[in-house]
């Protein structure tokens, strides 16, 4: 029984998904000399625009995914997968500041970065389905309609992080409800 029992653990641990996570961090330095300084500091600094709006953090994610199939008897299967994710934080980091700046940034930086770890979490629950999607497909008769099957299952997991993403941010405020915006601790 014992030993079925770690079998069994075995192949369920081998049949879980592990994409490949590589994680890369760009700071931007912000050195407000005031609490009143932090917001234009920030603004000033950040390399981040949409629609000439400031944000101050951005996470991207760029997930690709590789497969070989095989063909036996006349159909052709999925023989292995690998996803990797690839994601690129862009943040800012304090320089020197008075204690009363490093208070608020204490206070606030935390929740900035919690805000954005959730954007990396879709792109790691994404990558992870596609890389059980692609493994999970049926045997085709053809191998190019496996292949075709196989990246347009990617393509439509990847439209979904980016709704994912989108719908995060509009339901967040881009994480002001979760505290992730500055002027919250001025």
């Amino acid at each position: 029984m014992r030993i079925s029992i770690i079998l069994a653990l075995l192949f369920s641990a081998a049949a879980e998904s592990q994409a490949l996570v590589n994680t890369r961090h760009i700071y931007y330095a912000v050195t407000p000399t005031s609490a009143h300084d932090i917001l234009s500091s920030l603004n000033s600094a950040t390399p981040i625009r949409e629609n000439g709006e400031p944000f101050h953090a951005y996470t991207d994610s760029f997930v690709e995914w590789r497969f070989r199939w095989k063909a036996k008897n006349g159909y052709c299967s999925i023989s292995s997968v690998s996803v990797t994710a690839d994601i690129t934080f862009t943040l800012p980091k304090l320089g020197s500041a008075p204690s009363h700046v490093k208070s608020i940034w204490h206070s606030w930086y935390p929740n900035l970065l919690r805000h954005e770890n959730n954007h990396k979490g879709h792109a790691i629950a994404i990558a992870e389905e596609i890389e059980t999607g692609i493994a999970n497909l049926p045997k085709e008769k053809s191998c190019s309609l496996l292949e075709k099957n196989a990246n347009a299952l990617g393509r439509r997991l990847l439209d979904r992080l980016r709704q994912l993403d989108k719908s995060y941010d509009q339901r967040t405020n881009h994480g002001e409800t979760e505290g992730a915006w500055v002027y919250m601790y001025l």
